[in-house]
């Protein structure tokens, strides 16, 4: 079983696809359940659509890099890339916040929040990273 998947893409919205084909392709072999691939690719699309969406055409030459790892009962996606900094799962005021109130990005953030066990953000020396944990309940299958 293959337990980590590394990819490095550049900050262009057409890598989303190569990056949920791959990520897909990696949790397949793994056997992973198809709820988990699904919630995996939400969040990677949400994520990575909000950092790529906020870059300036200087930051586009930074790469980002994505790592997915599988750990006991648990996906970790981690995402870095090196810019201004950029929170993409920036909180909402309260979770009681009407649904059609939030702004896409708020809305984005509040569904990555929900389909994760845990969602961090790091800022250390120009890299922004993102850390998501996905728990798979009934463990790899």
């Amino acid at each position: 079983m293959h337990k980590e998947i590394k990819l490095t893409i550049t900050k262009e919205l057409k890598e989303l696809v190569y990056v949920k084909t791959e990520v897909t392709r990696f949790l397949d072999v793994n056997y992973l359940s198809t709820s988990v691939s699904y919630r995996a690719s939400l969040v990677l699309e949400e994520v990575l659509s909000n950092v790529i969406s906020q870059v300036d055409e200087q930051e586009k030459r930074h790469a980002i890099r994505i790592y997915v790892t599988l750990r006991d009962r648990e996906l970790i996606l981690d995402i870095s890339w090196h810019g201004t900094a950029y929170n993409p799962i920036l909180p909402i005021q309260s979770e009681e916040e009407a649904l059609e109130d939030l702004e896409e990005q708020q809305l984005g953030a509040h569904v990555v929040r929900k389909l994760t066990k845990s969602a961090h953000y790091f800022r250390r020396r120009e890299t922004d990273e993102n850390q998501l944990v996905i728990t798979m309940r009934s463990g790899l299958h």
